[in-house]
C-alpha cells in the first residue's frame, strides 16, 4: 500500500511542501512499480518482514541475474529541504561481491531507460565484498562510497533476521546513515555522516538485486517510506532551552493512568529571536528522547501525553512512541511564538493501567543536535543544532498496593501432594508493590478438609510477593483460598479441584500364562481360562 501526504502551506509568494510517502505492501498491489526485467518480484506472504506482506524477488532463475524494481518519487526539490529514507530489508543469503543489494535512494531518468544510472544508493557490495553496509555515490553507473558503516551484514544480520536502515539527506548535502540489527527502527546506531551535493535528480527510487543461480528469491524489502520537509527560508535563529525553574524528580504513582492524572515531567521554552524576519514561529512537531532506554522501555510505560503552554493545552495530531523516542506532532496554529518572544510549556505523561514494574526510571531529553523539533515555513524556524540539551530530572514509578492479589502456579492439586500458590501486593490495577513486606495469611473458605504448610499459613511478602511450595490439601472436592494481610483487600482463589493421585499406572507382571487352546465348551463362569495378566503400580 502507498500512503501520500502532502502538506501546503502559502505565504505571500512562497509555497511549503512538505510530504511522506509510504510503502507496505498489504494491499498486495505493485502494479505502480516498474520491473526489469518483467515478473520478478511480488508482494508475497512468505516470511513477510513485517505485516502480511512484503515485496521479495520471487523469480526462481537458471542463470545468473541483476533484477530492478523502480518507483517514481514526488517532484521534491532536495537542494530547499531535507529527504530522510527509510527501510527493512532482509538477504536470505551471505553476501558477497556476486550475491548483493542495494537500494537507488535518488537518481535521475535514465534508471528507467536502461542506461547507466547517477545518483546516490544504499546497500551492501554494490561494489567489492567486504559486506559493509555503505552510501554509495553512483556515477553514471560506477560506484563509489560515500560513507561506509562498521554494520558487516552477514556477521550482524545474517540471513535470518532483518535490518532496519535509516538514510538522511540534508539541504546542504549532508547525508547521515543510521541502521539496526533488530528490525525497528526503535534503536538506531549512527554511522556518521558525509557531504556530497554532486547530483540532486530526484525522479526514481529502486532496489537493484544481483545474484547467482542458487541465491535467487531471497531478498525481502518492506516499510518503506520516504520524508521530505522543505527547508525554511526565513530566520532559523527560534531556540530552546532551560526554564528559570524545571520540573523537580520525583515519584509517578502506578494509577497515573489518565490524562486527568497525567504528571508534568519536564518544561523547557521555545523563544523566537526576533532576528529580522518579524515572522513569529509557528511549532508544528516536537521530540523527547529516552537517556536510559536500557532502563525504561516507553512503548510499554507510557499510555499518552500532554503538551500544555501558558493559554492551555496544544493539541496533538498524531503521537509516536519508541523506547528511545517521543515525537509529537503538533497543531501549529495553537503552539505560536511571536517574533522576538518567548513561550513556556510544559510536556506531562500518564502511564499504562498494567505490566508496570514497581521502581522503573523515568527521564526525558531534548538533543541539542539532533532535536528532530519542526516549525511551518510560513514563520521562523530552529537551527539545525541548538545551542544547548535540556534533561528533565528523574522521575521513579511507584506502586502502593491496596490489595492481594494470587497467582496460582500449580496445575495439578492432588490429595496429600505439595501445590503451589504465590499472593502479592497491588495496587489497584494489578501492578506489584515490591516494597511491600508484611505478612500475607491463607485461609480455607470453602471445603471441608485441612489446608497446611510445613512453613505455615502466614508468609511475609519478599519483594512484594509471598509464596507456598509446599501446600498441601488432604480430601477430594473443590476448594477456594482466600489471602488476607492488614490494611489491604483480601483476595479469593478461583476453585481449585482437589483429585486423586493419577499417577498409578498399568505394567506386565513376571510372567503370563502360557498359551493354549480353548474348547468350545468352555462356556460358563466355572470353566474360564485365565488368557491374560497385568500388574497395577502405584507409585
Amino acid at each position: 500500500m502507498k500512503r501520500l501526504v502532502v502538506s501546503i502551506f502559502s505565504l505571500l509568494i512562497f509555497y511549503e511542501v512538505s510530504g511522506q510517502i509510504f510503502y507496505d505492501f498489504e494491499n498486495a498491489d505493485i502494479s505502480g512499480w516498474i520491473q526489469k526485467p518483467a515478473g520478478r518480484w511480488q508482494a508475497s506472504t512468505i516470511n513477510p518482514l513485517s505485516g502480511e506482506f512484503s515485496l521479495k524477488h520471487t523469480f526462481d532463475n537458471t542463470g545468473s541475474s541483476t533484477d530492478t524494481i523502480m518507483v517514481n518519487l514526488p517532484s521534491w526539490n532536495v537542494n530547499n529541504g531535507d529527504v530522510t529514507w527509510r527501510m527493512l530489508v532482509r538477504h536470505g543469503y551471505n553476501p558477497s561481491s556476486s550475491n548483493s543489494w542495494w537500494i537507488y535512494l535518488m537518481t535521475g531518468d535514465e534508471i528507467a531507460t536502461g542506461t547507466p544510472a547517477s545518483g546516490y544508493a544504499v546497500g551492501v557490495n554494490l561494489s567489492g565484498s567486504d559486506d559493509m553496509l555503505k552510501v554509495w555515490r553512483v556515477d553514471n553507473g560506477i560506484p563509489q562510497a560515500l560513507l561506509s558503516s562498521t554494520l558487516n551484514w552477514e556477521t550482524t544480520i545474517g540471513t535470518a533476521n532483518v535490518g532496519a536502515i535509516e538514510v538522511k539527506r540534508l539541504s546542504n548535502g549532508t547525508f547521515n546513515l543510521k541502521a539496526s540489527a533488530g528490525g525497528t527502527f526503535d534503536n538506531l546506531n549512527d554511522y556518521g555522516s558525509a557531504v556530497d551535493v554532486t547530483y540532486a535528480a530526484f525522479k526514481y527510487l529502486s532496489i537493484q538485486y544481483r545474484y547467482t543461480s542458487s541465491a535467487d528469491l531471497k531478498l525481502w524489502v518492506d516499510n518503506i517510506g520516504v520524508d521530505y520537509q522543505a527547508a525554511n527560508p526565513n530566520d532559523t535563529t527560534t531556540t530552546i532551552y532551560q526554564p528559570m525553574l524545571q520540573i523537580p524528580s520525583g515519584e509517578i504513582l502506578s494509577t497515573s493512568t489518565t490524562p486527568s492524572k497525567a504528571v508534568d515531567v519536564l518544561r523547557f521554552v521555545v523563544e523566537d529571536m526576533g532576528s529580522g524576519d518579524g515572522l513569529p514561529t509557528y511549532v508544528k512537531r516536537v521530540a523527547f528522547t529516552n537517556p536510559i532506554p536500557e532502563i525504561s522501555q516507553w512503548n510499554s510505560i507510557i499510555a499518552g501525553v500532554l503538551l500544555k503552554g501558558a493559554n492551555g493545552e496544544i493539541p496533538i495530531k498524531s503521537s509516536f512512541i519508541s523506547n528511545t523516542k517521543l515525537t509529537l506532532e503538533v497543531d501549529s496554529s495553537e503552539m505560536i511564538i511571536p517574533d522576538g518572544l518567548a513561550g513556556e510549556y510544559t510536556l506531562s505523561i500518564f502511564l499504562k493501567p498494567s505490566g508496570i514494574t514497581d521502581g522503573t526510571s523515568l527521564q526525558f531529553k531534548i538533543d541539542s543536535i539532533d532535536h528532530e523539533f519542526l516549525a511551518s515555513v510560513a514563520g521562523s524556524g530552529f537551527p539545525k543544532v541548538l545551542p544547548h540539551l535540556i534533561t528533565s530530572g528523574l522521575f521513579t514509578i511507584r506502586v502502593d498496593a491496596t490489595m492481594l492479589k494470587i497467582h496460582e502456579y500449580s496445575h495439578n492439586y492432588i490429595i496429600g501432594k505439595p501445590f503451589a500458590l504465590g499472593v502479592a501486593g497491588c495496587d489497584s490495577l494489578g501492578n506489584v508493590d515490591t516494597n511491600f513486606n508484611h505478612d500475607i495469611a491463607l485461609n480455607l473458605v470453602q471445603g471441608s478438609g485441612q489446608l497446611s504448610s510445613l512453613l505455615g499459613l502466614v508468609q511475609p511478602a519478599i519483594g512484594g510477593i509471598a509464596v507456598w511450595n509446599d501446600l498441601i490439601y488432604n480430601k477430594n472436592e473443590n476448594i477456594r483460598i482466600e489471602a488476607t494481610s492488614q490494611g489491604l483487600s483480601p483476595a479469593l482463589s478461583s476453585e481449585i479441584f482437589i483429585s486423586f493421585d493419577t499417577t498409578s499406572y498399568a505394567g506386565n507382571p513376571s510372567f503370563q500364562p502360557e498359551a493354549e487352546d480353548i474348547l468350545s465348551t468352555k462356556n460358563s463362569a466355572a470353566d474360564a481360562v485365565e488368557v491374560m495378566r497385568i500388574k497395577i503400580f502405584d507409585v
